[in-house]
């Protein structure tokens, strides 16, 4: 019956919406046009110094001592450590379904692209991030992955819109203007567009609000091997797959009789306008 409802609940926040459109993040400056090696990454000027001094001291350490990225230990010298951004979460607001300003506040978290740079070639690897434990705590490694698509959004989205990492999906997002959309696969798998904040707002609170009365009923977490009802996974999927075909219908119905009536209205508005009293 969980996964039921949390396919119900995904399936609403991919009806769409009217007139929501993601930003395009392509229209953003990918990266300056000039990259230097290791070492050399650009601190960003609201950042604490420790922060900015990290990611271009430390960083480039653990990205020549790593095996995981996928870059001949010769080349990785050549790796960029782009310019780290604040890694955000959602307000402690937002999730409470108490307020939706703001969306979501930065974390003791940040992130930044690493980039190999060849002769005439410039290529996205992965991430690192970097993790501080307290207010005053010191600036350790949180993570270094080769995770290229999450590197292409970080190189390539505005400054001026926050990167929100939701563990519960292991997807990002991003928010602006009212909406909120998804940057990464994770997060399509919840939404395939922008959906407005107070939409989004309402399904997650309850989500996060399920998930501390039970964590296995969180989004994005594992099933269980037998249903509750001891029906098997296939039969439970097979039933979910049914059900979103009848939603579907459902939305697809309410949303043409919706604009049949804006039609009618506006028919009957003009007609009474050119009869007059």
């Amino acid at each position: 019956m969980r996964l039921v409802l949390v396919a119900v609940t995904a399936l609403l926040l991919l009806a769409p919406t009217s007139e929501a459109a993601v930003p395009d993040a392509g229209a953003v400056p990918a990266r300056a046009a000039v990259l230097e090696p290791v070492g050399a990454a650009t601190p960003v000027a609201t950042l604490p110094d420790d922060v900015s001094a990290w990611f271009a001291g430390e960083a480039p350490e653990h990205v020549r001592d790593t095996d995981v990225l996928d870059v001949p230990a010769e080349a990785r010298d050549r790796v960029v450590v782009g310019p780290p951004r604040a890694v955000h979460r959602w307000s402690e607001n937002f999730l409470d379904g108490a307020d939706l300003d703001p969306v979501s506040v930065p974390g003791e978290e940040w992130l930044a692209t690493l980039t190999l740079v060849g002769e005439g070639s410039v290529e996205t690897v992965g991430t690192v991030r970097a993790h501080r434990e307290g207010a005053d705590g010191e600036l350790s490694l949180a993570g270094l992955d080769e995770d290229t698509e999450l590197a292409d959004v970080l190189a390539t989205l505005s400054t001026a819109l926050p990167m929100i990492f939701d563990p519960a999906v292991d997807g990002w997002f991003s928010a602006a203007d009212g909406e909120v959309w998804p940057l990464t696969s994770g997060a399509r798998d919840l939404l395939v567009g922008a959906v407005p904040a107070e939409v989004f707002q309402s399904v997650l609170a309850e989500q996060y609000a399920a998930a501390d009365e039970d964590p296995d009923a969180a989004v994005g977490g594992e099933l269980p091997d037998q249903a509750a009802d001891g029906l098997s996974p296939a039969l439970v999927a097979a039933a979910v797959v049914l059900l979103l075909g009848a939603l579907v219908a459902v939305l697809l119905v309410r949303q043409h009789r919706r604009a049949d009536s804006r039609i009618e209205a506006d028919v009957r508005a003009a007609v009474d306008d050119r009869t007059g009293p």
